[in-house]
């Protein structure tokens, strides 16, 4: 039976440790970016399937497929992601976590209002990712709502 991405994602993040479901959330915006890429120019996608996330998120801010706000969003989260690649052992502060809620509350449509639902759980200091806790998952899925999200299959 196929899965919808949403589907997996949402797995995915659920269901496990956080550092593997931030990076989970990460690849599956980086994958849905590169598709808005193509569906705005084909040889331009060719060409991004090879960029760093970083230049990845500049280059869809150039072709208007995000905003300045998603791009800083993007940035906040990729700056995240780069923390876990030289420390595995980095644990974000909740500060951190719930700052880009906040930044991408403005900057997404939370459509079900997941990212304001997170806001609200990071308000309590003692809230940690475990598996069965969605927080995370939300924070993925409404930014990756803004890209089509749900025309995309599992992997």
């Amino acid at each position: 039976m196929e899965h919808s991405l949403a589907d997996y994602l949402y797995d995915k993040c659920e269901n496990s440790d956080f550092l593997t479901a931030y990076l989970t959330g990460h690849l599956v915006i980086e994958s849905l970016l590169k598709k808005q890429v193509s569906k705005v120019h084909s040889g331009v996608g060719d060409f991004s399937e090879n960029m760093m996330f970083s230049n990845l998120i500049e280059l869809c801010f150039k072709m208007a497929i995000i905003t300045q706000d998603q791009l800083s969003v993007l940035k906040a989260i990729n700056k995240m992601r780069n923390k876990f690649a030289h420390n595995l052992r980095y644990e974000p502060s909740l500060h951190e976590l719930k700052d880009i809620y906040i930044k991408a509350k403005n900057a997404f449509s939370d459509m079900t209002d997941g990212l304001q639902q997170g806001i609200d759980t990071l308000s309590d200091p003692k809230w940690k990712h475990e598996p069965g806790d969605y927080t995370l998952a939300e924070l993925f899925i409404q930014i990756a709502y803004d890209f089509d999200l749900f025309d995309e299959e599992a992997p």
